[in-house]
């Protein structure tokens, strides 16, 4: 939904009796397990009668349309019979809504639960609202309720600590209090403390954090971060220095992850710092193949430039600095034209999305941009939410249309009841005798008539109320969807800033690199005159590496291309997943070709 789903966590722990109760209270509170979902599945207390109990399990199998089930929850929370069942009830109204898919609507029912004050019948839902008062509220609930509300409590405070983390300034005084909670919460716990630690730069924290996540089994509802935790502990271990660590961590990121590209880029970058030279070469081509070529990954030529110039090949290390700036230069002209005259970017990234990136339009913003804005986090979320909005659109017609086909079908089950019964009932009350009840059929007919007139009547009452809940819903869904346009754009405007910066920071960098690779070039010049047969020896010395390994033939990285760009060096990749170049060591090979000359000397 886009929505806080702390607060649609928080409705998922239920209702007290209404009598109250102690720490040593027998008696268990109302509690919903996996509310919310298709597996949804309730424990009541005696203060919700059977019936009510039944008919609620009914609804959420299915068994109950929704515009039914909003008017029997109306109904409970009008005249229940204790403050439990009303509390339900009111529960049961935005449940309804929700299975309706009227998602926004159902948020604002649960968001007004939220607000009640503090009752010992409503403290489930109290105490997961109200998180300072929670270690007072908890006294009150015996262990078998303590123990699931803490659950439900520590799956909402993760939520909530993720949702925090991700705003551009969270405040500790925001995300403490939600930690304290979350002490003793397993997966939970060690996750949310981990995203914190690297949220906070402190690299030891994230490191011991997200190592116990990875490492001990991961809750279904958490299995989506595991990527996520992978890649944060990656920059963890490779901020501290640890690049060895950095790069095996990296190395087990999903191909399917959509931080891929990104992940791979650091890969790279750890590969280069511990030395494996021919692994960040052959990450960075990985880069530049397939689909990743579009994404965008502008460090990824500058790693290639330096990891030639660190094993002496000059001339390579000269063509990557070049494709840097054949790949992203209008790329750069783009962001340089949008830096000078800022304008809203949503429409872009939707147009880029209708195009499949295949646009005409000369203002298109390139690929590698606009890849970068469709994969974000929060467009993805925010731009299923505008769609929720659209298909709510659709989803109350459709309700108001069920909600007039069930009155009708109700209607005609009253009358045909009738029309059954009358000469029936007529007939009997003729044969009864004083003292006599009527035959039990009749009874029944008539118990099930006044049920199917109480459905009726529920019904009724019920559409006024519908219709408004509608038409305020219609009134405000247009100011939503502008509040996510408009985080949509600023989201979009931030990644859009920080990419025209890193190109501009990488191209001042490559001006350093270049002067050091022509410095170590002239001298490599000067080198290979003064040893004229040194190409021939080496190059025996590249025949014997290959020959000595087993590879993949993947093409060559970096060979003679009809643009004027030279790639050559062959790819493959391990059985780990990572990607690796064979390429040849001209620093090593040198070193080789002179102790083979002073062996030949001596002897």
């Amino acid at each position: 939904l886009g929505i806080s789903t702390f607060l649609v966590s928080l409705l998922m722990l239920q209702l007290a009796p209404a009598n109250g109760f102690s720490a040593t209270s027998d008696e268990p509170l109302s509690i919903g397990r996996e509310s919310c979902r298709n597996n949804e599945s309730w424990r009541f207390s005696k203060n919700i009668t059977r019936e009510r109990a039944d008919s609620f399990e009914l609804f959420l199998k299915g068994g109950r349309p929704p515009v039914v089930a909003f008017a029997e929850g109306l109904a409970l929370r009008r005249f229940g019979d204790s403050d439990e069942e009303r509390f339900l009830g009111e529960y049961w109204v935005s449940r309804a809504l929700l299975e309706g898919k009227l998602g926004h609507v159902a948020w604002n029912g649960f968001s007004a639960m939220l607000s009640h004050d503090v009752k010992p019948e409503q403290l489930g839902i109290q105490l997961a609202a109200r998180i300072p008062e929670l270690a007072q509220a908890t006294r009150s609930l015996n262990a078998r309720d303590l123990a699931d509300a803490k659950l439900i409590l520590q799956e909402a405070a993760g939520a909530r600590v993720r949702e925090l983390v991700s705003h551009e300034k969270p405040q500790p005084k925001s995300v403490e209090p939600l930690l304290a909670i979350l002490a003793n919460g397993g997966a939970h716990e060690i996750l949310s403390q981990g995203l914190w630690a690297a949220r906070r730069r402190d690299h030891r924290a994230t490191i011991n954090w997200l190592k116990k996540f990875l490492a001990a089994p991961i809750p279904a509802r958490l299995e989506r971060y595991r990527d996520h935790a992978r890649i944060l502990l990656g920059r963890a271990h490779f901020s501290t220095g640890e690049f060895g660590a950095s790069l095996t961590m990296l190395k087990t990121v999903s191909r399917s992850s959509n931080e891929l590209a990104q992940s791979l880029s650091d890969l790279a970058w750890a590969q280069l710092q511990e030395g494996r030279y021919s692994e960040a070469i052959g990450t960075t081509v990985a880069l530049r193949s397939g689909g990743l070529k579009n994404t965008f990954t502008p460090e990824s030529p500058m790693v290639m430039a330096m990891a030639m110039n660190e094993i002496c090949q000059y001339p390579q290390s000269v063509q990557a600095m070049q494709s840097f700036k054949k790949h992203y230069g209008v790329a750069h002209k783009w962001l340089s034209g949008w830096i000078a005259k800022p304008m809203p970017l949503y429409s872009k990234a939707v147009q880029f999305l209708a195009s499949t990136g295949k646009s005409k339009d000369p203002t298109a913003p390139p690929t590698q941009v606009a890849s970068d804005w469709v994969r974000s986090p929060l467009f993805i979320a925010f731009q299923d939410e505008i769609n929720l909005i659209i298909d709510e659109k659709d989803s109350a017609k459709s309700l108001a249309r069920s909600g007039s086909e069930e009155q009708k079908k109700l209607t005609n089950e009253v009358l045909r009841i009738i029309r059954d019964l009358k000469p029936r009932l007529k007939l009997a009350k003729m044969k009864q005798k004083e003292g006599e009840l009527l035959p039990s059929q009749i009874l029944a007919d008539l118990t099930l008539l006044k049920h199917e007139m109480l459905r009726l009547r529920r019904l009724r009452q019920a559409a006024p109320i519908w219709r408004m809940i509608l038409a305020n819903h219609q009134r405000l869904a247009p100011i939503r969807e502008a509040q996510l346009l408009a985080q949509i754009n600023e989201d979009l405007t931030r990644r859009t800033r920080k990419m025209f910066y890193q190109i501009e920071e990488i191209a001042e960098n490559l001006q350093l690199v270049e002067v050091e690779i022509y410095n170590g070039a002239s001298q490599d010049i000067i080198w290979q005159n003064a040893h004229p047969d040194y190409k021939k020896v080496a190059q025996q010395f590249s025949e014997e590496k290959a020959s000595a390994n087993k590879v993949w033939d993947w093409g060559q990285s970096m060979s003679s291309s009809g643009d004027g760009e030279t790639e050559s060096g062959e790819i493959w990749e391990d059985e780990l997943g990572s990607f690796k170049a064979a390429v040849f060591d001209n620093c090593s090979s040198k070193d080789k070709y002179l102790a083979i000359k002073m062996k030949r000397g001596n002897s």
